[in-house]
């Protein structure tokens, strides 16, 4: 394994750099230590953000010099994330509210291409925020306030319900302050945020993303930020009311939102009604109308899921509780309650093709709470017809703790891992495939640590042995490599963290990422190729963010 020749020159300058003035006159070489956000991984580059010197380091894996591009970032960055949207580093940054000698500086959000030809963009906020929310395809982004104590080191006062809405599709002078909107609130903070697909109303298509707060929630029409938000609230009274809203699934076909909620024993069923032709005229009002109902589970709700039939759309709900699967029809508010061997607590759909290549929504439930060593298979679209008789058991060698599904190149669920002990360190797993419903056991001779799964097929399965046993399975099929069969590389030094990047590097090899002990923070990574890891052919990364580590600005 080749290091880089960069850790002997790092060295070798810092040590001659006291030589030069280390003394008391000289106390600007004293710098603070690297204070670093977590390891992002791009398509085809990983950076890190250092909060001291508010400094991005992009770093190639096919550069075999290992020197980090450095771009400047805003103020006192706290949050440091992919852009769903394309190969972008997106960084949350807060200003500083100043002081009577020194003059404020807003909070930013810097979008920095992976490309250094792309120049990076920063815009000026107008709220100080910690949490970052992003739609699926990246146009939208949602800052907020993750509690209500967030800014308690802050002597200024804040709104904790005031957020910023980004729309990427709007142009928008950088130098301008993005405005701020405030919602309404109803006793509660923002505790999660969902963005939907595109609702079909008659006046154009419409993008909304949904804020769960405790015991209400509240809809934003992403398109039109200046109108009002419509606040939904779960319970009905406030007084003794602890619902907790957990699952939001859309239904836009339908204009419909359903709310799982904790402690509730309903799916709560928004529906969205088109106000079209009469459209309100002030340009705060929303044109659709919100109404609420309830669809009863007996229960309290612990997965939910939407699938389609030939009579019309249905959900499937888990109630634990009750040891049942709820069949429900939203649009009469019909049920069909089947009683369950186990109390299942996670469903995973998944479609099969039958005799005539029809696709049949069926899905898997699982207890992983009650130590059950057995799983269910529903036939969902014959629960309402043949009632138990669509359900099956399938016996597991142990229980399992955790469910990881397994995506073909479509997005399609076609398979899963049921793990058998703890999650954040396996010691055996089954893989199971949908469309056979083979289970395959697979057991270590030793804890799997740190485990990384790769989802999107071909997928594998990376973990660590020992400390320093870089170990992974092929999920599925790979040519010229065995399937469900153990691999491994003997890495020097203590793995912490494994990623595998999606897309290939400059020099054609896609790159497996490993974050290994920097008790220091002064950048540790080893790279390997993903594909095919090979000890002979991976290169390490050590000191690199105390490139120009003199130079550079600190606060």
């Amino acid at each position: 394994m080749r290091w880089s020749s960069r850790r002997t020159t790092l060295v070798l300058s810092l040590l001659l750099a006291p030589l030069a003035g280390c003394d008391s006159s000289n106390p600007s070489f004293w710098q603070p230590r690297n204070a670093l956000l977590p390891l992002v991984p791009l398509d085809n580059q990983v950076a890190y953000v250092e909060t001291n010197s508010h400094t991005a380091f992009l770093l190639d894996p096919a550069d075999t010099t290992f020197k980090p591009r450095m771009v400047p970032v805003g103020k006192t960055p706290v949050t440091a994330v992919k852009h769903s949207g394309g190969n972008q580093l997106i960084v949350l940054s807060q200003g500083d509210s100043g002081s009577a000698s020194a003059k404020a500086i807003p909070p930013q959000l810097a979008i920095i291409d992976a490309k250094p030809s792309v120049d990076p963009i920063a815009y000026t906020l107008a709220g100080r925020f910690d949490g970052l929310a992003q739609s699926a395809e990246g146009r939208f982004l949602v800052l907020y306030h993750t509690s209500s104590t967030q800014n308690a080191s802050d002597t200024g006062l804040f709104n904790p319900n005031e957020m910023t809405i980004v729309d990427f599709n709007k142009p928008h002078d950088p130098t301008v302050a993005i405005p701020t909107k405030s919602i309404r609130s109803l006793g509660g903070v923002p505790t999660r945020i969902e963005f939907s697909p595109p609702y079909p109303f008659a006046a154009g298509a419409r993008n909304l993303t949904v804020v769960l707060s405790q015991n209400y929630v509240t809809i934003l029409d992403l398109d039109h930020p200046e109108r009002t938000e419509v606040s939904v609230p779960l319970c009905p009274q406030s007084a003794g009311c602890t619902y907790s809203p957990d699952q939001i699934v859309f239904d836009p076909a339908n204009l419909n939102i359903y709310v799982r909620a904790g402690n509730a024993k309903d799916i709560f069923q928004i529906t969205l009604t088109d106000l079209w032709p009469a459209l309100p005229t002030d340009g705060i009002s929303n044109d659709f109308h919100a109404s609420l109902s309830m669809l009863s589970v007996g229960a309290n709700p612990a997965a939910m899921v939407l699938f389609d039939t030939k009579n019309g759309p249905r959900l499937a709900v888990l109630a634990p509780a009750s040891k049942s699967l709820v069949i429900i029809d939203p649009s009469t508010s019909h049920t069909t309650t089947i009683t369950t061997t186990i109390p299942s607590n996670v469903m995973i759909p998944f479609t099969v093709l039958d005799a005539t290549s029809t696709p049949r929504n069926q899905a898997m439930l699982i207890d992983t709470t009650n130590g059950n060593s057995s799983v269910l298979f529903a036939d969902l679209e014959q629960v309402e017809t043949t009632a138990g008789l669509a359900i099956s058991d399938a016996p597991l060698r142990a229980s399992a703790s955790d469910v990881w599904p397994l995506l073909d190149p479509s997005g399609k669920c076609v398979s899963a891992i049921l793990v058998l002990g703890k999650s954040s360190s396996v010691s055996a797993f089954t893989v199971v495939d949908f469309a056979t419903r083979r289970f395959v056991d697979i057991t270590a001779s030793s804890s799997f640590g740190t485990p990384y799964l790769e989802t999107r097929s071909p997928s594998r399965l990376w973990g660590v042995n020992a400390g320093t046993k870089l170990s992974w399975i092929n999920l599925a099929a790979r040519e010229g490599e065995a399937t469900l069969a153990p691999s491994f590389v003997w890495l020097d030094q203590n793995v912490t963290a494994i990623h595998a990047l999606a897309a290939q590097s400059a020099d054609s090899h896609r790159y497996l990422v490993v974050e290994q002990s920097d008790p220091d923070s002064i950048g540790n990574l080893t790279f390997l190729d993903a594909d095919k890891p090979d000890r002979a052919t991976a290169r390490t990364a050590y000191g690199f963010l105390f490139s120009n580590y003199l130079e550079r600005g600190q606060p």
